[in-house]
Order: structure tokens, then C-alpha cells, then sequence
């Protein structure tokens, strides 16, 4: 997953009275950023200015319980003690701290209660909209491969193996089989394996591996068929091709003084 951000010019923030100081990007910059394989529910999280939000079964829990209990406790113990509390009032009568039988200090007692439940609600919803801030920050952060330049080197080293596997593929098929191919067999007998094999639809492009094959000297055309060298002959070549990319062990004319 690439995400290629091109960020507005100055004066955008500024008709959007936005402070430029506190930003933490510089306007007009463009930020490349390369993730992992991310599971299509979870692509919500990696794009920019991400907010958490709860599920509606987050909410059905949280909410639903808080409710039912809060009317349970109002209807049970809060309302008759506030009303029991109201009648001690206007009857005059006054808060003793001692007695903790007093209509009056039931309803103190009745509102402290209420207080409680509420704060362990408030609670309860700041500690789910935690563990949703930590979930986006473990998707970024374990997610990301690279950044700016470094996406580009992930895609070069991606687009390096996608090449290798595909040179590995035909020649295995190649090799395995009795008769020599062409290209449209070939093709053909390895998008069938990965769809047997695998459940998976796989365009290959057979051409670029033959290609490669041939320039590296595996593979072999003849009117159309391909086949490749044995894989003793194959180990030698390639063995052979990679002691033979940097010439260090070319002679060099050298002045003694």
C-alpha cells in the first residue's frame, strides 16, 4: 500500500485560518509513505488525519448498559432519596454529619452515588477511546516499510523480487516439463497452478520471464518451443554470471617508486 500526499500551498492554510507554526508538515511539501499488506478493514487507519471512532457494537455496550443501569439506579435508590430530601428540607430539618439515617444525608449520600456512576461511565468511554488510539498507532507504526525515499528503495527491492519469482517460475515449469512449451502453454499450465494450487488469479507475463531467461542463458527457442538447460548447467551459469559483475580481478598496471 502507497500513499503519495501532496499537501496544499501556504496560502490555502492560510484562508483556512490555520496556524503554519504548529503544523506538522510544510505546505506545498509532497510525503510518500509505504505500508505492508493491510487488511481492507484496517485501511481506514493508515490514511491521513485518521480519527478512531467506536463500532456501533463498541456503542450497543458501552451505551446500553450505562443506560438501563443508570434508570435502575435513579428509579431505585437517587429519586426517592432526593424527594425524601426535598420533604426533610422544607420540613427544616438540617444536616447531621453523625447520623447517616437523616433524609437529608440519604440524598447527599443518593447524589454522590449518582455522581460515581457517572465518572465510571465518563471512564469507561476514555478508556475505549484509548485502546481505539493505541490500535491506530500500532497500525502505523508496525504497518509502515518506508518513507519519502525510503518507500522508493521498498519498491525497488518489491519490484526486484516480483522479477526473480517470475524468471524461477518459468524455469521451473520449463524444466519440469516432458516437452518443450510456448509461451501460451507456459502461461497457461502456470496461471492454472496457482489457481489449483492456490485459489488465486494470477496474471503472469510470461514474455518478460522468458525474456529473461534467454538473456542469462537458461532458456532456449527453437520455432516458438522453449525449453531450459539442465539445472547442474543452470547452477554453473548463473554462478558464472554473478563472479563476473564487478571485474575486480582484472590486471592493473602499476608504478612502483
Amino acid at each position: 500500500m502507497l500513499i503519495y500526499l501532496n499537501y496544499s500551498e501556504a496560502d490555502y492554510f492560510k484562508k483556512k485560518k490555520v496556524k503554519l507554526g504548529k503544523m506538522p508538515i510544510d505546505p506545498g511539501s509532497i510525503a510518500l509513505k509505504i505500508f505492508k499488506r493491510v487488511p481492507k478493514n484496517d485501511l481506514e487507519t493508515i490514511f491521513p488525519n485518521a480519527i478512531p471512532k467506536m463500532s456501533l457494537k463498541d456503542k450497543l455496550l458501552l451505551w446500553v448498559p450505562g443506560v438501563f443501569g443508570g434508570l435502575s439506579l435513579l428509579s431505585a435508590k437517587v429519586i426517592p432519596a432526593l424527594i425524601n430530601m426535598y420533604d426533610a428540607y422544607q420540613t427544616g430539618e438540617t444536616i447531621d454529619l453523625l447520623n447517616s439515617k437523616t433524609s437529608l444525608n440519604q440524598g447527599l449520600i443518593a447524589l454522590g452515588i449518582l455522581g460515581a456512576y457517572c465518572f465510571r461511565q465518563y471512564n469507561n468511554f476514555i478508556n475505549k477511546k484509548i485502546r481505539y488510539s493505541k490500535t491506530l498507532s500500532d497500525s502505523l507504526y508496525f504497518k509502515n516499510v518506508g518513507n519519502n525515499s525510503g518507500a522508493f528503495y521498498s519498491l525497488l527491492n518489491s519490484s526486484e523480487e516480483e522479477a526473480l519469482k517470475e524468471t524461477i517460475l518459468a524455469y521451473t515449469f520449463l524444466h519440469e516439463s516432458e516437452d518443450s512449451l510456448t509461451a501460451e502453454e507456459l502461461d497457461h499450465q502456470i496461471e492454472s497452478w496457482f489457481k489449483t494450487k492456490l485459489n488465486a488469479d494470477l496474471d503472469f507475463d510470461v514474455n518478460d520471464a522468458l525474456l529473461k531467461l534467454k538473456n542469462i542463458g537458461l532458456g532456449i527457442e527453437n520455432n516458438g518451443k522453449w525449453n531450459v538447460i539442465p539445472i547442474n548447467e543452470a547452477l554453473i551459469a548463473i554462478d558464472e554470471l554473478w563472479d563476473n559483475v564487478f571485474q575486480y580481478n582484472q590486471k592493473v598496471d602499476s608504478q612502483t617508486t
